[in-house]
């Protein structure tokens, strides 16, 4: 659907058609693909957002507030620029992340795998 939607658009709108193609592809997807995991998975709407959505999507919304809030400082800079401004936001996003958005035991298992143990902790 992708390729079919872009390629229809791509003469009257140049890439800008592109990426309406890419985004109807995706949102055509999304939802089926998301049931359909749900389903494999025996997680419930309810585990989706207390255990997904909810821990993760603030500290989200927190990093690209702060990308956004930096984006000019790499403007004027190039490539160069804008991927040092990635790294170090990557670098800042990491402990945030996995202290904030993790629980305990899914941290203590990130630790564990980091320092090459094989075998998740209290197994």
């Amino acid at each position: 659907m992708n390729l079919l939607v872009s390629l229809a658009l791509v003469g009257p709108l140049g890439l800008e058609g592109v990426f309406w193609g890419t985004l109807a592809g995706h949102l055509a997807l999304f939802l089926p693909g998301l049931l359909f995991s749900l389903r494999s998975f025996g997680v419930s709407w309810r585990q989706l957002f207390s255990e997904v959505l909810l821990p993760v999507y603030p500290l989200v919304a927190l990093h690209a507030a702060g990308l956004v809030a930096v984006a000019p400082l790499a403007s004027g800079y190039g490539v160069a620029g804008t991927l040092s401004l990635a790294a170090v936001a990557l670098a800042c996003w990491i402990p945030v992340a996995t202290g904030l958005g993790l629980r305990p035991a899914e941290r203590a298992t990130l630790k564990n795998a980091l320092s090459g143990g094989d075998s998740p902790p209290g197994s």
